[in-house]
Parts: C-alpha cells; sequence; structure tokens
C-alpha cells in the first residue's frame, strides 16, 4: 500500500453524478470541501472530474536496478565476465524480496470493516485484483463485463487499508473483533474471472474499465 496504507481509496468510473460517493466516506468539511469545485460553466465537479483535474497520474518509470543492468549488458566488460559473476551482480541489483521481508503469513486488511484476507488464499490473484473488485464507484452499471453485478457499487468503495503479517496483526488486535474473509474473496474473484474469461485458465483477470483512481486524505 505505500503511502496509501491507512488512507481512503475509492477507484471512480467516469460515469458518476455529481455528489455521488459511498455513504461515510467524507466527513462533513470534506463534503463543503467538494462543493467548492467547480467547472468553467461554475457547474458541480463529479469525484471523477475532480480526480482527472486536479490530481496527477502516476507515471510508471523503470526501476533503478533495470537502469543499471540495462546500462551494464551494453558493455564489453559485461560479456568478458564468467557466468558466476554475471549471476552474482544480477542477484545484488536484483535480490528477492523475501531478503527484505518476514517469512511469516501476510494478510490485507480493511481498517474499516475489520476485515483482512489471507495472501496465500488469493496468491495466483493478487491483492491489486482484490482491491479493484471492491474499491470501484459509479453511478452507472456500464462495466463492460460479462458479470460484473454489482461492482460498480464496490462494498468498500472509500475505505481505508493496510498490510501486515499475520503474526503482528495478532499481537497488535483483539483477534475475535477481526473476520478473516479469505475465501469469500478467493471465491469472488473466481467467479469474476469465470465470467469475462470462461474458455481459458483463469491465470490473468479482466481488463481494466475506464475508472481514475481518488486518493481521499482526511
Amino acid at each position: 500500500m505505500g503511502r496509501w496504507a491507512g488512507e481512503s481509496i475509492i477507484c471512480v468510473g467516469d460515469e458518476i453524478d455529481t455528489g455521488d460517493y459511498p455513504p461515510g466516506m467524507l466527513s462533513k468539511d470534506e463534503e463543503n470541501e467538494l462543493q467548492e469545485f467547480v467547472d468553467e460553466k461554475g457547474q458541480a465537479m463529479t469525484l471523477y472530474n475532480i480526480s482527472k483535474t486536479y490530481y496527477t497520474e502516476i507515471e510508471r518509470f523503470d526501476s533503478l536496478s533495470s537502469t543499471l543492468l540495462g546500462q551494464l549488458f551494453n558493455t564489453k566488460q559485461y560479456f568478458k565476465m564468467s557466468d558466476h559473476d554475471k549471476r552474482q551482480i544480477k542477484k545484488a541489483l536484483r535480490p528477492e524480496l523475501s531478503e527484505f521481508y518476514p517469512s511469516d503469513q501476510w494478510i490485507f486488511r480493511n481498517l474499516t470493516t475489520r476485515e483482512y484476507v489471507r495472501h496465500n488464499a488469493i496468491v495466483s490473484m493478487g491483492i491489486g485484483n482484490v482491491i479493484l473488485s471492491r474499491v470501484c464507484w459509479s453511478t452507472s452499471s456500464s462495466v463492460s463485463m460479462a458479470n460484473g453485478g454489482n461492482i460498480h457499487r464496490g462494498i468498500w468503495a472509500g475505505h481505508r487499508f493496510d498490510i501486515t503479517t499475520l503474526a503482528r496483526h495478532r499481537e497488535g488486535t483483539k483477534e475475535d473483533e477481526w473476520r478473516d474473509i479469505s475465501e469469500e474473496v478467493a471465491k469472488e474473484i473466481t467467479r469474476i474471472w469465470g465470467s469475462e474469461c470462461p474458455s481459458e485458465d483463469e491465470e490473468t483477470g479482466p481488463e481494466d474499465d475506464d475508472f481514475a483512481s481518488v486518493h481521499m486524505n482526511s
């Protein structure tokens, strides 16, 4: 989650009405602040238009390791190295993530609803797909999906999340106040993928719809 951990997250559709946002997502002050956003005609703006006008899209960029390796591959010295040395350099520039993180069970938590999803239950699906399947918000139900259901009114839209280990979670919380919904979420994602790719292996998800992510700070 990075900088977004603990912040309210919503993925807004372009066909959304003015004033349409998840119940409880905004405080009264934030609701009043939104009313101050108007277009060139003086009309109140939708969440989608606000995000496109006042927020900057995150651009993809090559990692430092990829850049360094790319430069190295173009040198004569690299081709003179032994296979062992090449492997050592690649290992140093692209270390396994497991070297930096605990080997404990990781979980994705919804801090708003006190629910969590175990990583081992969605390992082939990815946390990103779990988030997008539940944080989308639009007035229109048109999502270009065979069986999108109510995905346009995401039950987690505007909620707050983080990622931690199951051990840390149990140390810092009362376990009986949280609900493990791993199996529920896994079945939901499988159903969505199955409706989009009924004749294919469910290893790849559906294409992204025209949604703009909004990160609301309170």
